[in-house]
Parts: C-alpha cells; sequence; structure tokens
C-alpha cells in the first residue's frame, strides 16, 4: 500500500514543437492512494486513486479543479519468471473523475476506458533492481489512445536506505475528434527512502524533460509505503 503527496508548478508550456514558451502558470496539489492485493499466488487486485487541486491560467484563460483524477481499478496476473527476471500482465478500467483525466484536454474532461500493462521487473546482485512497465490505455468517445512506457532503477545503499532513479513518458495519439493535436510529456524523478518498522518513507523531486502539446512541469513528493 502506497499513500502519497505532490506539489508541483509551471510556468512554462511546452509547443506542438516541443520548444518551451511562456504565458502558462499551473499549480497542483495530490493525495494519492495505491494498494495491491494478491488473491492467490499468481492474481493480485490492484486500486489507484489521486485527489487533486489543480489550477491553470493559460494566456488569460483559466482552468481550476478540485476532485478525484482518473482513477484505476483492475487485476494483475504473474505470468513467468526466468533467471532474475520476473514478468506479469494487468488489466483496469480507467474511470474519469473532475480533475485531470486525458492528457492535453481541459481539466474534467474525459471518458471510461481500459488499460492493458505489462510489466518486467530484475534483481541486480542483492541491493538493486529494475523495474519496466508499458502501458496502453483507450477510451469511449474518440478520446486519444495514450501509451505509457515507466521505467525505475533501485538501489540499496545501506540496510535502510534506498535510491531510485525514474523515468515516465507518455505519449497520446491526435486527437482527432478535438484538437487534432498530438502530445507527448516526459519526466524523470529522483527519490531517496528510509525504512522505519514495516514501512518505508520516500521523498523524491521530478522535472519535466522534453514533450509536445504538454506542461513543463515540475515538482516534490512524498510517499509511506506498507506491507500488510
Amino acid at each position: 500500500m502506497i499513500t502519497g503527496l505532490l506539489l508541483s508548478e509551471a510556468s512554462s508550456s511546452l509547443d506542438h514543437n516541443g520548444e518551451r514558451q511562456s504565458g502558462l502558470y499551473f499549480s497542483k496539489f495530490e493525495s494519492s492512494f495505491y494498494t495491491e492485493y494478491g488473491l492467490t499466488d499468481r492474481l493480485t487486485v490492484i486500486l489507484q486513486l489521486a485527489g487533486q487541486r489543480v489550477s491553470q491560467d493559460n494566456n488569460g484563460i483559466t482552468d481550476t479543479a478540485e476532485g478525484l483524477a482518473a482513477s484505476r481499478a483492475g487485476l494483475q496476473s504473474h505470468l513467468f519468471g526466468f533467471g532474475r527476471w520476473t514478468t506479469s500482465v494487468q488489466v483496469a478500467a480507467v474511470i474519469p473523475g473532475g480533475g485531470e483525466n486525458v492528457a492535453d484536454r481541459p481539466l474534467g474532461d474525459g471518458a471510461n476506458g481500459v488499460e492493458f500493462r505489462a510489466l518486467a521487473g530484475r534483481s541486480l546482485s542483492s541491493n538493486g533492481f529494475l523495474d519496466l512497465q508499458l502501458a496502453r490505455t483507450w477510451r469511449v468517445d474518440d478520446y486519444p489512445a495514450e501509451t505509457r512506457f515507466d521505467a525505475t532503477l533501485g538501489w540499496r545503499i545501506l540496510d535502510d536506505y534506498l535510491l531510485m532513479a525514474q523515468s515516465f513518458y507518455i505519449a497520446a495519439d491526435a486527437d482527432l475528434a478535438r484538437n487534432g493535436r498530438e502530445y507527448a510529456q516526459h519526466k524523470i524523478q529522483v527519490s531517496t527512502g528510509r525504512n522505519f518498522g514495516q514501512g518505508r518513507l520516500i521523498l523524491g523531486a521530478f522535472t519535466t524533460i522534453s514533450g509536445r502539446n504538454a506542461i513543463d512541469e515540475s515538482g516534490i513528493t512524498a510517499s509511506w509505503w506498507r506491507a500488510f
């Protein structure tokens, strides 16, 4: 189970050529909850929720929202392991909320959907791990499909201390039914964590390094990881 807080801001955006443009102010405060519960040795239930307070002013056009972002609920199934690798697949329902739902759309805009995700993890000696995830999301009402690729490299530097470097990439197909634009955003995050009893506190910072028709967002995160 992971509970987290996120605070981010932006004073520029990335246009269709990936160039940074002024004239935008964005802020977001988010509290999140993620849990996995094993039903069997191979099958796991997942649930992801996030409450947000978001404000955006783009050249005098203001958009604000307070409520849930898109939520996910589904099942994950372990496939097989080989050597130091383990693999699984995940299918989840995507349910829109009053906050961020679909990339490059007004807050609260969105529709129900389904996400398929492939996951692969590998241990690195006795102290590190590599986690790779590739996902594709489809929504009804002609909203553009999205592809995500997430990568995490973790290393335990001492018995109770962990360092992580993460990459989060999302790209959406052209929104042919609305604005015709394609969307992409690539963020990187560096985090450090410390064990406390049965839990772990993780503190991190992230920034946007590239994108198209995206917000040039940077921020900080804090989360509590707990096995139960």
